[in-house]
């Protein structure tokens, strides 16, 4: 059973998650927000989203990994019409995340598969934020090269601080508003 704690931890990282998707471009309708919404509800991962999942899914590999990449990454089975197409899609996610483990960029996961496979759960949630959180960053280092250059990213979050790091988000918040 999930503590209050755990449950609130989940609600930080989906507000995170969603806040840097938007940040990345994402359109708030996929979330199901007026445009307007200062944010999207979290959620929407409590029980199975494979629909929104995979959206997502698809919207931060995109991002990280380039249009002409993602264009031979997800050919045929992006967009998803049934559910074949769905399960080979999730093999190809799949396989894009251990490159990613293994590259460090996301720590290890024994859960992935599972997690993947029903779109819900802290799990699941967790996978995104920190997916969101990577893409933010190598999408920022691609389009500001020379600030990156005179003025390096902070090193990138590891085990022990993405544990702290929903504790950021009221100030990560306040930034971009004042921005």
């Amino acid at each position: 059973m999930s503590t209050d704690r755990e449950k609130e931890r989940e609600a930080e990282l989906e507000g995170a998650m969603y806040t840097n998707c938007l940040l990345l471009g994402l359109d708030p309708v996929v979330l199901g927000s007026p445009a307007g919404a200062a944010s999207p509800r979290v959620g929407l991962f409590r029980h199975s989203n494979p629909r929104l999942g995979e959206q997502l899914l698809y919207f931060l590999l995109s991002s990280l990994r380039g249009p002409a990449q993602s264009a031979k990454d997800f050919d045929k089975v992006w967009p998803i019409f049934d559910s074949a197409q769905s399960r080979e899609f999730r093999k190809i996610v799949q396989c894009i995340i251990s490159e990613l483990e293994q590259q460090g960029a996301l720590p290890r996961s024994n859960s992935r598969v599972s997690s993947l496979a029903t779109c819900c759960g802290p799990r699941f949630v967790e996978l995104l934020w920190q997916l969101s959180v990577y893409a933010l960053r190598e999408v920022h280092r691609r389009t500001f090269v020379a600030d990156v250059a005179s003025n390096p990213l902070p090193a990138a979050l590891t085990d022990v601080s993405y544990l702290h790091a929903a504790a950021l988000l009221p100030v990560t918040k306040a930034r971009i508003a004042c921005s």
